[in-house]
């Protein structure tokens, strides 16, 4: 099985998917996105290589970068307003209804 030219441009896509990654999860309505590119991609190292341990940190840090809210309504299976957070005091209370039902 000797494929290079396959080999070559998953290569190179996951580079730049794992370069991606950092400066999608600065902006909060990417962070979703960001995040299932950084579980797809470490999950198909995860799968492929024989060293489990790096994937894994790398998939369940991604989580440091959801905020509180975020990480409820994800809980919770909530649609998440993703606008800028000068609202934050209604979507708070929004949140604090809709976990309440």
């Amino acid at each position: 099985m000797n494929y290079p030219l396959v080999y070559t441009s998953l290569t190179l896509a996951s580079v730049l998917v794992e370069l991606a990654i950092p400066f999608l999860l600065w902006f909060r309505p990417a962070r979703p996105y960001a995040a299932a590119m950084a579980i797809g991609v470490q999950g198909w190292i995860l799968l492929c290589r024989t060293l489990p341990v790096f994937p894994l940190f790398t998939m369940f840090s991604t989580i440091l970068f959801f905020e509180e809210d975020e990480v409820a309504c994800a809980g919770a299976g909530l649609e998440l307003d993703t606008r800028a957070s000068s609202t934050r005091p209604r979507r708070e209370a929004a949140l604090q209804a809709r976990l309440k039902t």
